[in-house]
């Protein structure tokens, strides 16, 4: 790791957003109307009664190990996963200027933790063989 300030930095803020963003699962803050094949998504997710606080829970997991620095690239693996449908309901259902950049930064942030963190994703870009 080359800069240990600028990763802890980077890691924080990483964590108290997901931190934020998980909270807000369990505690909406009002927003702005989103357009209406967004409201059926979220309405549809949020009547399983199960899907919502799911992700609220994982985003919570996701801060608090990396705002903790334990099982970080745990953490990323996690986020990844979340990232990816983020990033899909915001090209998809709810495109807006303001979310793309909101996305880019997490995404920089990410990517960065991930760099730093990379010898721990190593072995799953291996070539192995699988014994039988």
């Amino acid at each position: 790791m080359k800069n240990k300030l600028a990763y802890t930095i980077v890691r924080i803020l990483l964590g108290l957003s997901f931190i934020f963003f998980g909270a807000t699962k369990f505690f909406p803050l009002p927003s702005a109307p989103l357009a209406q094949p967004a409201m059926d998504f979220l309405t549809a997710m949020t009547n399983t009664g199960y899907f919502i606080p799911f992700i609220g829970i994982a985003e919570l997991l996701v801060g608090i190990l990396l705002i903790f620095n334990v099982w970080v690239p745990f953490s990323m693996t996690i986020l990844s996963a979340l990232m990816i449908n983020i990033i899909l309901f915001n090209a998809f259902l709810a495109p807006s200027l303001n979310g793309l950049v909101m996305l880019v930064i997490l995404v920089v942030l990410q990517v960065y933790i991930m760099f730093c963190t990379w010898h721990a994703y190593k072995p799953l870009f291996t070539k192995t063989r699988i014994v039988k």
